[in-house]
């Protein structure tokens, strides 16, 4: 069955490489840039796939192991050595590519460590992130340095694991069909969210877009899980399935609340965007304030 799983990953993949590489063709060629970016974002994400899928069939072999754990303790040091080559070496298309490439798979790696070698119920590696998350958000509310650095690396970390955790997702679920399907499309909507936060904080292409389908989806997302979970047999579940799904609940409500903030308290979602507060657009009911005429010789009081 794995090998099953593991085929069909490799198969949507590379037909999803195919259909968003000729989109970041033709966007080259007329230059459609916002195309070009969530094209490249989608090869991403399925290379990534295909990486993690062959992972979980070869996880056994303990120099998968080892090398995931070690990239995970060497991250921090070998984060600092890509940002001093990116602020010492005059960077081009080509030397931007490669350490991009590097980066992504140095850090995909580490944060295999956390979200597929270990405990598929262990809720510590999760935890942490999100801490660190918040971490960065209090750090951007009260101007702190190195604050939009810190929600950066975190939103990174956890965007790439809880996708890790979702491609892990699809051979953990066995015939529980509802928690395959709830897990991984889950760990999409996280992913988009978490990815989409992150481009709207560096102000990139493509930000507001991935905003968009993260609040749909949420919103659809948590609509039908409330409608369905109770049908789904949930009490009936191993163990495991039932810790998986807490494993998805808490990056959920956290991204669920930021949705909420981001309508509720506008202000303080734009201050943590680093949205200047002079930018917002205030909500009226379209009745400006006027002076009153001066009518034969009558001044107001």
């Amino acid at each position: 069955m794995e090998i099953n799983i593991h085929k069909r990953i490799i198969i949507i993949s590379l037909i999803l490489v195919v259909i968003s590489s000729a989109g970041v063709g033709l966007s080259l060629a007329y230059g459609y840039a916002l195309i070009r970016v969530l094209g490249f974002t989608l090869i991403t994400f399925s290379l990534i796939s295909i990486f993690t899928s062959y992972a979980i069939i070869n996880q056994k072999k303990i120099w998968i192991r080892k090398v995931a754990k070690y990239s995970l303790i060497l991250l921090p040091v070998f984060s600092v050595g890509l940002m001093y080559v990116i602020i010492t070496v005059e960077m081009n298309i080509m030397i931007t590519i490669i350490v991009s490439a590097v980066l992504l798979i140095f850090t995909s790696l580490a944060v295999m460590n956390i979200f597929l070698f270990q405990d598929a119920g262990n809720l510590r590696g999760t935890i942490l992130l999100l801490l660190f998350i918040i971490l960065g958000i209090v750090f951007k509310w009260y101007h702190l340095p190195f604050a939009s650095i810190i929600i950066s690396l975190g939103l990174v970390l956890f965007s790439l694991g809880i996708y890790i955790f979702g491609i892990r997702c699809l051979y953990l679920a066995d015939k529980n069909s509802y928690l395959k399907y709830l897990s991984f499309l889950g760990c999409c909507f996280i992913t988009i969210a978490m990815s989409g936060l992150m481009f709207k904080l560096q102000h990139w292409l493509g930000g507001s877009e991935l905003a968009t389908i993260a609040n749909y989806s949420i919103i659809i997302g948590t609509t039908l899980v409330l409608l369905t979970l109770r049908s789904s047999g949930y009490l009936e579940w191993k163990d495991l399935h039932k810790k998986i799904f807490k494993q998805i609940l808490f990056p959920w409500v956290f991204v669920f609340v930021l949705f909420i903030m981001s309508f509720l308290l506008p202000q303080t979602f734009r201050t943590i965007m680093g949205v200047p507060l002079e930018n917002t657009k205030t909500v009226s009911f379209k009745m400006p304030d006027y002076s009153i005429e001066n009518k034969n010789g009558l001044e107001p009081q």
